[in-house]
């Protein structure tokens, strides 16, 4: 069930709910016979355990926690709970006693559950068997009514227990549980509030405003909170409903926790998240936190390092001590690696930027542990392909075979990502069409969560099936005043696809015509409504990863207008980026841009150059203060070439180079042998191999003939608001020419005119073009036709 649905529910109960909370008697925490907190209040009429405090230590190459565990000498009942070695042992123990149970015996036997089912393998948990047991339904209906008398930290702790057993978020037991954790969020401790936020991210609830109140709570006391681990969980989970000063802040803290605290693997990677998700590219914190992982890389656990890994890199983050040593570390136990799941994740790293040699056996391994692969690592297979844009058919086929078999046991989420990732490798065949669309219809109808019918419909556009246009047409309208603004331009654009099928019915046609105007309206009334530089760009960013209609990002642009006075030196690389994936040249936008770097060079953070410079290079755009922009780039890449990853120096030189700008510092910096044989250790022995055609011969040309280039320009080779060509396409030009070709470029907008409606048409537009002030039979014009779009 989607959050805002389930927030529906949960916030009028939690409105009409006044009475205080209330304590009946202590509620003793039980783990096994170790957990970590202290009773807070017990009943006279209760028998309180005697409890004895001990404190452990863990200790593993340089990471140090210590915990306090409390040992407990339990009542009968519960002492068989907790003997008990399976859920069935459990369920007899309850089912003997289910009148004279109380709260304390509830909570032992629903967290020795979670106990039991967290200490087998994946594949041998039995959630639904659990869920369906009698014995554990009215467990969940005592928990339900009880849920007031419970201490913070055992309410907190059941609600963890029972999403682990997969118990669904929606059903009365967790709400209660979630409606009595919300009343008491001003006095829940800290250990309290990070597992509460947990369970909110496991409820998909983090952007709710539940987590709003967590967040408020957080900035009340951040000055007291001294726990790394406690603060890595709340940051990440709550970083989406902070302010970008709230932030900042928590930014700050965590360095600060980094160095009075001892950390553990998972409280980097977590904060890693949490910077990521908030696409905030803090220098000293993100070396930090790659010092951290570097020295303690053995103590990272594979999953931990592949979601650090993804994090750098979704920051466009270089680090090159961090990427080489997370390499390294792979390299030398990938081939060793037994779970298919995690090889998956390492494969997603590995592979792009592996050598020749080192590639052939890693698709040796995924051939290898293909047949044993969930869906889900399949579905990672089929996402690192696409992101090297590598069409391995002996990989693809191979997945294709097992991702039929699979197809039952994929969630709606994994389906259409797996489905997108063939869909742009061009390998999905009927059957795979088939069976995906199948299982899509049918999540399609049973969807009720707004993101998942506007995916659903995306990709079923994209699939060779039957549109079930009833079904969309219905889903669409019922869920479009609960769509965003990407999920409505998403929408939009499977909607125009559709439209394209030519065995359409009219009234179909007609349906679907007049629901993508309703589609393009409402987005529009959002966009109006967007106040902030950085809401825009978060729409943009899932804009542009699904394709763009055309009206929306009109008045997308248009609407960055408004907002021009508060772009920021932190928000223009954000802005830049969007304009280069959108291929639109935003005039107002990307003058803004230059003056910023102009006025305040030293406010950008100088890992966010390429973002600055590459719309600009892609674009083809010279600013108004042309001189002092790039004067003010060049003097950054020059004060801070020593601290670049020499990819990332190889991006910003090819920038300056499409803007015609040859920086003789950087130039000597990249040719010097330091920097040449840092790139070659860094490409393991595959250096950049430069072949040059200095005074290379050419067949001598007959007196009067010259050498002509021919290049037909698709609409992919202008911008998307103009007809002015991308600067690689200039780039291009000034090549040829400097090679001594005259360069004749044949614009689509010109081929495909109406001007042109015939042979002949087509042959004077081309002696136009090719023939000016020369002979008409000089060249041949069949050779001439071969290189362009058929006439047809």
């Amino acid at each position: 069930m989607s959050s805002k649905i389930l927030l529906q529910r949960i916030y009028p109960l939690l409105l009409r709910r006044q009475r205080p909370v209330s304590f009946s008697y202590a509620m003793t925490p039980f783990h096994r016979s170790l957990y970590d907190v202290q009773p807070n209040g017990r009943d006279k009429t209760d028998t309180v355990p005697s409890l004895h405090v001990e404190t452990i230590k863990t200790s593993s190459n340089g990471f140090y926690r210590a915990k306090n565990h409390i040992v407990v000498d339990p009542d009968p009942i519960t002492a068989q709970i907790l003997e008990a070695d399976t859920e069935g042992r459990i369920f007899d123990v309850l089912t003997k006693h289910k009148f004279v149970l109380n709260n304390l015996q509830v909570f032992a036997a629903i967290d020795i559950i979670w106990e039991l089912q967290k200490q087998k393998p994946d594949s041998s948990r039995n959630f639904s068997e659990i869920n369906e047991h009698t014995v554990f339904q009215n467990l969940c209906v005592a928990i339900e009514t009880n849920a007031a008398e419970f201490d913070d930290t055992s309410l907190i702790k059941v609600l963890y227990a029972l999403l682990r057993l997969k118990v669904d978020p929606a059903s009365s037991s967790v709400q209660q549980i979630v409606i009595e954790a919300t009343r008491r969020i001003q006095q829940l401790d800290f250990a309290d509030l990070s597992r509460f936020a947990v369970c909110l991210q496991e409820m998909s609830l983090r952007n709710s405003p539940i987590a709003g109140q967590l967040a408020s709570r957080l900035q009340k006391d951040l000055n007291n909170i001294e726990s790394v681990r406690q603060f890595s969980n709340l940051m990440y989970v709550l970083m989406g409903v902070c302010s970008a000063d709230f932030q900042t802040k928590l930014v700050k803290k965590a360095m600060y926790l980094f160095e009075s605290d001892s950390v553990y693997p998972h409280d980097i990677r977590r904060i890693l998240q949490a910077v990521a998700y908030a696409s905030i590219c803090e220098a000293s914190l993100l070396d930090k936190c790659a010092s951290l992982i570097i020295e303690n890389i053995d103590s990272f656990g594979l999953v931990d390092l592949c979601i650090s890994h993804r994090c750098y890199s979704s920051l466009d983050y270089h680090h090159i001590g961090l990427k080489t040593a997370i390499s390294n570390h792979f390299k030398q136990i990938y081939s060793t690696v037994v779970c298919p799941l995690t090889f998956s994740h390492i494969f997603d790293i590995l592979a792009p930027d592996a050598s020749t040699e080192l590639k052939i056996h890693l698709e040796d391994i995924v051939l290898d542990k293909i047949p044993d692969m969930s869906f889900a690592a399949l579905s990672n297979i089929c996402r690192t392909l696409r992101k090297m844009n590598y069409r391995s058919v002996s990989i693809l086929k191979m997945v294709c075979r097992y991702l039929k078999k699979r197809v039952t046991e994929a969630d709606l989420e994994d389906l259409t990502w797996t489905a997108r990732n063939l869909i742009i490798l061009d390998f999905i065949d009927v059957e795979i069409s088939k069976l995906f669309g199948n299982k899509l219809k049918e999540g399609l109808e049973k969807s009720i969560d707004p993101h998942f019918v506007s995916m659903i419909v995306h990709v079923l556009s994209n699939l060779d099936t039957d549109y079930p246009h009833q079904v969309i047409l219905a889903k669409v309208k019922g869920a479009m005043s609960k769509f965003d603004v990407a999920e409505l331009n998403r929408t939009s654009v499977a909607i125009k696809k559709i439209l394209l099928d030519q065995t359409l019915l009219s009234a179909y046609q007609i349906s679907y015509g007049d629901l993508r105007k309703d589609l393009n309206r409402q987005a529009i009334k959002q966009l109006d409504q967007v106040t902030s530089v950085k809401l825009q760009n978060a729409i943009m960013l899932a804009m542009t990863e699904e394709g763009i209609d055309a009206s929306l990002l009109e008045e997308t642009m248009e609407h960055y207008n408004k907002l021009l006075h508060k772009v920021s030196p932190k928000s223009a690389p954000e802005c830049a980026i969007y304009l280069m994936r959108t291929r639109c040249r935003h005039k107002p936008l990307l003058d803004t841009i230059a003056n910023i770097v102009v006025k305040q060079p030293n406010q950008l953070n100088y890992l966010n150059l390429n973002r600055i410079l590459l719309p600009y290079a892609f674009l083809n755009y010279y600013p108004s203060n042309v001189e002092s922009f790039l004067q003010a780039c060049i003097e950054k890449c020059e004060a801070f070439m020593d601290q670049y990853h020499p990819n990332y120096l190889i991006k910003v030189a090819h920038d300056l180079a499409m803007l015609q700008q040859f920086p003789e510092k950087v130039i000597n910096h990249i040719f010097g042998l330091d920097f040449l044989t840092k790139l070659d250790d860094i490409l393991e022995g595959n250096p950049i191999i430069l072949r040059m055609q200095w005074g290379s011969q050419k067949k001598v040309l007959p007196p009067g003939a010259e050498r002509v280039a021919i290049e037909f320009l698709s609409s992919k080779s202008f911008c998307t608001n103009s007809q002015h060509p991308l600067g690689y396409i200039d780039m291009k030009r000034r090549h040829l020419e400097i090679m001594g070709y005259r360069y004749v470029a044949i614009p689509h907008f010109e081929w495909f005119s109406m001007k042109l409606s015939s042979s002949d048409d087509y042959r004077e537009y081309l002696r136009e073009k090719l023939f000016a002030q020369k002979d008409p039979d000089y060249l041949e014009g069949a050779l001439v036709y071969k290189m362009l779009p058929a006439l047809t």
